[in-house]
C-alpha cells in the first residue's frame, strides 16, 4: 500500500503506484510525452508516436515496462522530487547514482557492464547490472563497488547537468498543470475517436495546417489515440501542430 509523507508531501509506493499517481494528475498528453522522451532516449522522431503509445498503454493498465524502461521510469519519478519509489530506495547510494547515470543517457547498460567487469570471463554475469539496478539485489564484490564509485565520479559533472535539465522540464510540466487544475470553469468536453477522425479530415481539407498533416496517417492515428486519454479539442489542435 502507498502512503503520503505529509511533512514532505512525498508519495511513497511501488513504481506502479507512483506512476499511476503521477500520470493521473495530468489530463492531457504532456506528461506522457515527457515520460516517453525520458524512458526511450535516442529514438528517431518517426518512432516518437509509438513510444507515446507505450506510455499510454502503461496508464491504461495494458502492460507495465521492464528492463531499461522500468529503470528509467523509476528514476524519472525520483527526479520529480515528489516520490519515494520503494524499489529505488532499496538501492544503496552508489547504486542509486549509477541508476541515474544510466537513466539520463550518459552510459549505455552494456558499456556499464563492461566497466564494472561483469562481462569478464572470470565473472560471467550478463544480468549482473540489472540484478543490482532493477531487482535491487546488492552484495556485489568490492572490485565492482569500487568500479561503480569510479564511474559515478567520472561522470558526476555531466550527470548533474542532465539531471538539472530534466528536473527543469518536469517543473515546467507541473507549473503548466497548476492553472488548469485551479480552473473553475466548465472543462472542454473530451471527444470520441470518431469525432476526432472527422475533425482531422476537416482540418486537412480546410486549413493551412492541413498541408502539414494531409496524407500523414500518423497524425490521424495520434489524434484518435489521444481521445482515449480524454483529450479535449484544444489539446488535439496542439498535437496536430506538432506534425507541422
Amino acid at each position: 500500500m502507498h502512503r503520503m509523507l505529509e511533512s514532505e508531501r512525498r508519495f511513497v509506493g511501488t513504481t506502479e503506484e507512483c506512476f499511476t499517481h503521477f500520470i493521473n494528475q495530468f489530463p492531457g498528453l504532456e506528461a506522457a510525452r515527457l515520460l516517453a522522451e525520458f524512458c526511450f532516449p535516442g529514438i528517431a522522431p518517426a518512432n516518437a508516436f509509438a513510444n507515446l503509445e507505450k506510455v499510454l498503454a502503461w496508464q491504461m493498465g495494458k502492460f507495465f515496462p521492464g528492463g531499461d524502461a522500468l529503470l528509467r521510469l523509476r528514476c524519472f519519478l525520483h527526479l520529480t522530487g515528489r516520490y519515494d519509489v520503494v524499489e529505488f530506495k532499496r538501492l544503496n547510494g552508489d547504486a542509486q547514482t549509477l541508476a541515474l547515470t544510466v537513466a539520463v543517457g550518459l552510459a549505455k547498460p552494456k558499456e556499464v557492464e563492461q566497466r564494472l567487469g561483469y562481462d569478464a570471463p572470470s565473472r560471467p554475469q550478463p544480468q549482473g547490472l540489472w540484478r543490482i539496478l532493477v531487482q535491487g539485489q546488492g552484495g556485489y564484490a568490492q572490485p565492482v563497488e569500487e568500479n561503480i564509485r569510479a564511474l559515478n565520479a567520472e561522470l558526476e559533472a555531466d550527470r548533474i547537468t542532465q539531471i538539472q535539465t530534466w528536473q527543469t522540464s518536469i517543473e515546467r510540466l507541473y507549473e503548466a498543470a497548476e492553472p488548469a487544475q485551479a480552473q473553475t470553469a466548465l472543462p472542454v468536453p473530451a471527444v470520441t475517436p470518431e469525432v476526432a477522425a472527422a475533425f482531422v479530415r476537416q482540418i486537412a481539407a480546410t486549413t493551412a495546417l492541413g498541408n502539414a498533416i494531409r496524407g500523414n496517417p500518423e497524425a490521424t492515428q495520434a489524434v484518435v489515440l489521444a481521445t482515449r486519454g480524454g483529450s479535449d479539442i484544444r489539446e488535439l489542435i496542439s498535437l496536430l501542430e506538432s506534425f507541422s
